[in-house]
């Protein structure tokens, strides 16, 4: 069976709310979440308004965007540059010289012979241009949502249809994509009632499904540009396993059953614990002074690792599972500075602690940690809030 990329069902709200796959208030021209973000808002599909008939003296506005024209191809190309000189050097790995050169020269090359490659990436460059140049926000905002679309679209097909020729293409478009559903976390609306940010994650889990198709069809091809990122990432992954590896041991009062509520059965008192390890050997690297760009890395590979039933158990808002997804973006505040998480981690801790859905001392005394962040203690060190976690 190919695997599945995540998505949930289109509505017929405006493009923004349908691409951050919020609730949309259809209010027109503008919905309630435009107007609060200050962003044009667009309806590009009508809830059962049948087809202009010809001759009726209606006319729709054609869609240019994707027309070939000198607009276009000037618009693609300077994207392609963002993405070559700006984006590239922040996407984690890239410390590593070969990973550099991979992202930088052969991706792209790749990308103009593979459509949805090459829509990700020009994507991925309107999301970093949005976040980083306020005053063209709107409008990046505006072509994200358009080129991930056409990505989305088709991706999909491809990964129903893996094949050799396209495994290495497929790999890196749902890269590409995992990378995107990150840093448009920041975008998210947090204003009403609080859901975990159930795409970003479901399509980093989905990563592991694709790679393992891919390689699968690689194996005997030793110049797949995917391998040198599955070797390095076994390294990095295989010190999660290591017996030299400090046990922190920081987090263990996240295990601690509280009133009432225990950890469950024993799948799910597995998945909380494996979680808790995940968090610790991410915390390990920070503790140790690890360089930045090299904890970035681990931080993108959380996502991909955690236990498919703490997923589950995050769906469905248990508290338990809220309070770790908030130690998770903890420890994501440590790379505040990289443009692709910037205010997200604060922006979803805060929301947890308003949501209402972990309220009780002991809860509150869970989340103590990701709570100095949201204070503004400069990210501090989680050993630091050991003792007083345990008291």
């Amino acid at each position: 069976m190919p695997p599945r990329l995540y998505h949930t069902k289109s509505k017929t709200g405006c493009l923004r709310c349908r691409t951050r796959r919020v609730k949309c208030d259809e209010t027109q021209p503008t919905c309630g979440g435009c107007t609060r973000h200050g962003v044009d808002c667009v309806y590009d599909r009508r809830p059962g308004s049948p087809s202009p008939k010809p001759g009726r003296g209606l006319k729709t506005e054609p869609d240019t965007f994707f027309q070939e024209t000198q607009e276009r191809r000037h618009r693609e190309l300077r994207l392609l540059h963002v993405f070559v000189t700006q984006v590239c050097p922040y996407i984690p790995g890239t410390h590593i010289p070969k990973l550099l050169e991979i992202w930088t020269v052969r991706v792209p090359e790749m990308a103009l012979g593979y459509e949805p490659l090459l829509h990700a990436i020009l994507g991925f460059s309107c999301l970093y241009e949005a976040t980083c140049k306020h005053s063209v926000a709107a409008e990046r905002l505006h072509w994200r949502a358009r080129y991930l679309e056409k990505t989305l679209q088709a991706h999909r097909a491809a990964l129903g249809h893996f094949t050799r020729e396209n495994a290495d293409a497929v790999s890196f478009t749902t890269v590409v994509i995992t990378l995107d559903a990150f840093a448009h976390l920041q975008e998210r609306d947090l204003s009403g009632p609080y859901e975990p940010p159930m795409d970003w994650l479901q399509l980093s889990r989905g990563i592991g499904d694709v790679c393992k198709c891919a390689l699968a069809l690689l194996q005997d091809d030793k110049d797949a540009l995917i391998w040198p990122l599955v070797h390095t990432s076994i390294d990095t992954i295989r010190m999660r396993k290591s017996d030299d590896l400090p046990t922190l041991g920081t987090l263990s009062h996240l295990l601690v059953p509280v009133g009432s509520e225990d950890l469950g059965d024993a799948i799910d008192e597995e998945a909380y614990r494996e979680t808790v390890r995940l968090l610790e050997w991410i915390a390990s690297g920070r503790e140790a002074g690890e360089p930045l760009n090299m904890f970035c890395r681990r931080l993108t590979y959380l996502s991909t690792l955690l236990p498919a039933r703490y997923v589950e158990l995050l769906s469905m808002k248990q508290p338990r599972a809220l309070v770790l997804l908030a130690h998770v973006f903890a420890l994501c505040s440590y790379a505040s500075d990289m443009w692709w998480v910037g205010g997200s981690a604060r922006q979803e801790i805060k929301a947890l602690q308003e949501s209402g859905l972990l309220d009780g001392p002991e809860w509150e005394a869970m989340m103590r940690w990701p709570a100095s962040i949201v204070a503004g203690e400069q990210s501090p060190l989680l050993s630091e809030y050991h003792e007083i976690a345990v008291d």
